[in-house]
């Protein structure tokens, strides 16, 4: 089932706030970013992504909560890239660095929505083709965004396109908390990942990596989140705590647990990496959708990608894309509860 409501206004343009269900799991989506605002079991009715309490407070998404990232997931360092011998300036919009699209990023903008009304496998699709070149890029992209709801999973693809070869790393920014309390360290997590991206002094990913082993980046079997960062590291002194890519090995599977009411989500992604932030900067700076201000740690962001400052970086994934071949990306999230 699928319904559509105006909720919003944005210099004229009406931003619609769309609610699918299959029967087993809910969505709602705003048509401004392809922005999730809820994620929930039919039957156990809480929402498990972290929204804003006003509506409003999306119009400037400073949080970037459930929105979708482009043109750039996360830092590029010095907002600079190298294309063909020609070195590109982006916006800078976090101290030095140009941060999930700059000013003008996907998440900014209102989206045309359409939608197949499947009992089943219900869809929806939203598009729209952005110039970001005021901001620096060398091209527009279109952008096709789809959820679509299957059993107890929401498959999300992301897709660009764009008019001429440009970078491109997209994920969706949803944040999580599974249970009641307004902390996550007590959530379970299991990360398939041996390393994670060494982040520099000013927060962008670098070449180094950090082997995970026996440190507090080491989630490769299920474990409190509490537990694991009192081992604490070095880097934590820039991040406060975890807000770092995690490299995935070849499961590419990120489990997390709440084990007071049992409920679990399980995402695996085709994308490098999952970058795992754990809201260590929320102090206290809005109203989350339970009418509590939003505490440090109480949501935790699970960003599946490609490394984020990878156009700078000696990383595997492709970094430039075109229209013959484009941006390509899909995320599994199966949302479940243990009796």
């Amino acid at each position: 089932m699928i319904t559509i409501n105006e909720v919003l206004k944005q210099k004229k343009e009406v931003i619609s706030e769309v609610t699918m269900s299959n029967g087993f799991i809910e969505i709602k989506a705003l048509t401004l970013g392809a922005t999730i605002t809820s994620f929930r079991l039919v039957n156990h009715g809480e929402n498990i992504v972290c929204s804003y309490q006003d509506k409003e407070q999306y119009l400037n998404n400073s949080y970037y909560l459930g929105s979708t990232i482009g043109p750039l997931a996360g830092r590029t360092k010095n907002g600079q890239f190298e294309m063909d011998g020609k070195v590109y300036q982006l916006d800078i919009n976090d101290k030095t660095n140009h941060l999930h699209g700059g000013k003008t990023g996907l998440h900014t903008v209102n989206m045309d929505v359409y939608y197949e009304d499947d009992d089943r496998f219900p869809s929806l699709v939203f598009a729209k083709e952005v110039d970001h070149t005021a901001g620096g890029y060398p091209s527009k992209i279109k952008y096709i965004v789809t959820y679509k709801l299957a059993g107890y999973t929401l498959i999300v693809n992301h897709k660009a396109f764009p008019q001429s070869k440009t970078p491109i790393n997209m994920t969706t920014h949803m944040y999580f908390n599974l249970g009641n309390s307004d902390t996550i360290l007590d959530h379970l997590l299991a990360v398939d990942a041996y390393e994670v991206v060494k982040l520099d002094d000013t927060n962008c990913p670098s070449n180094e990596k950090i082997n995970t082993v026996n440190t507090a980046f080491d989630f490769r079997v299920p474990n409190t989140i509490r537990k694991i960062v009192k081992r604490n590291h070095p880097q934590f002194e820039l991040t406060r705590l975890i807000d770092h890519p995690f490299i995935l090995t070849d499961k590419h599977s990120i489990t997390l647990f709440e084990p007071t009411n049992k409920q679990s989500l399980n995402i695996k992604s085709t994308g490098e990496v999952a970058v795992i932030y754990t809201a260590n900067f929320f102090d206290e700076g809005f109203v989350n959708e339970k009418g509590q201000k939003a505490k440090n740690y109480s949501a935790i962001a699970i960003e599946p990608s490609n490394v984020p400052n990878g156009v700078n970086l000696d990383f595997k994934a492709e970094k430039f894309y075109t229209k013959e071949e484009p941006f390509d990306m899909t995320s599994h999230y199966t949302l479940s509860t243990k009796k």
